[in-house]
């Protein structure tokens, strides 16, 4: 996909997305890449941005480079088979953020998972108020649209693992 400029590319973002990779000159109408890719990071955090420029000066380089929006600058003018190795290398960037960030909920998830089922058999009834917490947690952050559901629905759950160290009677007191 393809943009006249730096806002109508934000609005294909926000419309379209999330992509993989994108592209901006470092000269564009509307605002300069910098600011674009940084608000492309706002938007989508996992996308891989990189900067194509012929103004290639040190100071923007490093404004891009140190503020974190931008994967790779390409000098223009520059060869196909570079432009193509960095296409290639910004998509497999993405695929590393985007299974780095979903091994990391499973596996959490999954440890939580057992750890609940501990709780079940330990003391039932804390673990049923967690999975009570869990689901007013779930509509209230579905109601408002909360980004990051996953983890305050895993905060609930692990609100009553306490419970299985103590013993029945400290708890009753």
């Amino acid at each position: 996909d393809t943009a006249e400029n730096g806002p109508a590319a934000l609005d294909m973002i926000g419309s379209h997305g999330p992509y993989a990779v994108v592209l901006s000159d470092m000269r564009m109408p509307g605002m300069d890449g910098v600011e674009f890719l940084a608000r492309v990071r706002d938007i989508e955090p996992e996308t891989t941005r990189i900067m194509f420029t012929a103004y290639a000066d040190l100071r923007t380089a490093m404004d891009a480079v140190n503020s974190g929006y931008v994967f790779r600058i390409l000098a223009k003018p520059y060869a196909q088979d570079d432009f193509i190795r960095t296409i290639h290398a910004g998509v497999k960037q993405y695929q590393l953020v985007v299974s780095s960030r979903e091994l990391l909920e499973q596996t959490l998830t999954g440890s939580i998972k057992v750890l609940s089922e501990i709780l079940s058999i330990v003391d039932p009834s804390a673990f049923g108020r967690g999975l009570k917490l869990r689901e007013s947690i779930r509509l209230l952050a579905e109601d408002a649209s909360v980004d990051g559901r996953w983890e305050l629905e895993l905060a609930a759950m692990l609100s009553q693992l306490g419970h299985a160290g103590v013993p029945p009677e400290t708890v009753a007191k």
